[in-house]
């Protein structure tokens, strides 16, 4: 089945489904279309370009000594390529040999195939982010890429062509999902998987050092994900922390890390490239050759039941001391005022037997502890349907309406309305990872050959860009 995939996914790609229009010029910015519905234009100034519009790319290919590309005069000067929100594909060698190509900005929320050879031998090229609709990524679509170490793959891509990273050194493939989503892409080369793959869901330890101190201790604080953060976050950052850049990547930490002897735990927030956050990290800076030894401890301050106390330890290999909080022990006899359901909450009042502190716990109401719905009036094309599920702790019934059946050709969420999603529904049923029941079937047969296959994914493609 992921080889049927891979060959229809391949032939998405490989069609050539537009013509790419002339050029026109103004003093700065020349600018024409590539694709139907789909434009381009190049800031000579600012060195970037920009390709806007609903549709999909001209697929070029190498003729004559050249591309045939409307930006090739441009293509060893282009330092920024943009992507607007409409763009359904990249085209095939779109920009293949722009050498002087370090910077992909995505505004697009509606791309889902990058083509064959796209980005080939882009030398300049070093972190690259997928845009999170893409599904395919066609044979040598990054090949020759010399500096491309950084990758971000999100958890819909599906198909990744013959070679497509050959020759990139990545040392970190960012992966937005997990190891066992990671098994569904089909690798046309057959290659084992994802290169240095860090999932989203990773506990992951770092050792870095930070200018002439040694970070001795660095563990994330939360399970990796990677997202675009807001560029403030950087901003912040830089205005307010220390900066020191270690292989590319950049690492902000607090004023505590450099402060007297230069010992201190404090944070470190790392940002690679246009202020993508690639870690939160908390840590300890220290003089010392290891992790800080604490063989004396003893207490400066007892706890009573107005205050906490203090206790301090030192450490034997420096002079570095911490100093620790202990809990005032109040012994709190706790009763219940309100007993629990499923919709409010056990409140009980604490009363300490040595201060007569008082004090108040809640236990949060869990919620309805629904059974599944239930079906009791299947839709019809002519009406809707109904729905019921009961909770097991209370006997409350919840009811909704069902929408009556669709009948869009090419519908297979039963929106009413045709999609990239719909196509992207139809290739996970191609795949075997997905159901759909016998009326969408019928529906998202689109070419009548009485099976559902990727070739009727891409004819709902064609309808939804029209």
């Amino acid at each position: 089945m992921k080889k049927l995939l891979s060959i229809t996914l391949a032939i998405i790609m490989i069609f050539s489904m537009l013509v790419c229009g002339g050029i026109t010029s103004s003093a700065s910015n020349p600018s024409g279309s590539c694709g139907e519905g789909v434009m381009w234009e190049y800031s000579q100034e600012d060195k970037t370009l920009t390709i806007s519009g609903r549709g999909y790319m001209t697929d070029y290919a190498y003729d004559s000594g050249s591309f045939n590309r409307p930006w090739e005069e441009f293509k060893d000067e282009i330092e920024e390529l943009v992507i607007e929100d409409g763009l359904a594909s990249i085209g095939n060698y779109a920009f293949v040999d722009c050498k002087n190509l370090t910077k992909f900005t995505s505004r697009c929320w509606t791309l889902i195939v990058i083509g064959q050879g796209a980005f080939q031998s882009c030398i300049n090229l070093k972190m690259f982010f997928v845009p999170s609709t893409v599904i395919a990524i066609g044979p040598a679509a990054f090949k020759g890429c010399a500096k491309l170490d950084i990758f971000r793959l999100c958890k819909d891509v599906v198909y990744i062509g013959n070679d497509a990273f050959d020759g990139c050194p990545i040392d970190c493939t960012l992966y937005t999902g997990t190891a066992d989503q990671a098994d569904f892409i089909y690798f046309e080369d057959e290659t084992e998987g994802l290169v240095n793959p860090v999932y989203a869901d990773t506990n992951y330890d770092v050792s870095v050092n930070i200018g002439t101190y040694q970070v001795l201790d660095a563990v994330s604080l939360e399970p990796f994900v990677f997202v675009i953060k807001d560029g403030d976050i950087a901003r912040d950052f830089r205005s307010s922390y220390k900066t020191i850049t270690e292989n590319g990547v950049e690492y902000y930490y607090g004023e505590m890390a450099v402060m007297g002897d230069s010992i201190g735990e404090t944070s470190v927030l790392a940002v690679g490239e246009n202020n993508e956050v690639l870690g939160v990290f908390s840590v300890l800076v220290s003089e010392c050759s290891g992790r800080h030894n604490y063989t004396r401890e003893y207490e400066a301050k007892a706890p009573t039941c107005y205050h906490n106390g203090v206790t301090i330890s030192e450490c034997e290999n420096c002079t570095y001391k911490k100093s620790t909080l202990t809990i005032a022990p109040h012994s709190f006899v706790y009763e219940t005022v309100t007993e629990a359901t499923c919709v409010i909450n056990k409140v009980e009042i604490g009363i300490c037997s040595v201060c007569n502190k008082e004090t108040k716990r809640v236990e949060y109401s869990k919620g309805h502890n629904w059974t599944d719905w239930e079906v009791v009036v299947a839709p019809t094309e002519e009406a809707t349907g109904e729905k019921q599920r009961k909770c097991t702790g209370c006997e409350e019934i919840e009811k909704e309406t069902i929408p009556a059946l669709s009948t869009v050709i090419g519908d297979a969420n039963g929106d009413g309305k045709v999609s990239a999603i719909d196509a992207r529904w139809v290739l996970q049923y191609a795949a075997g990872m997905r159901e759909l029941d016998e009326h969408y079937l019928k529906l998202t047969d689109v070419n009548n050959d009485g099976k559902v296959t990727a070739f009727d994914a891409r004819k709902i493609l064609q309808m939804a860009a029209s």
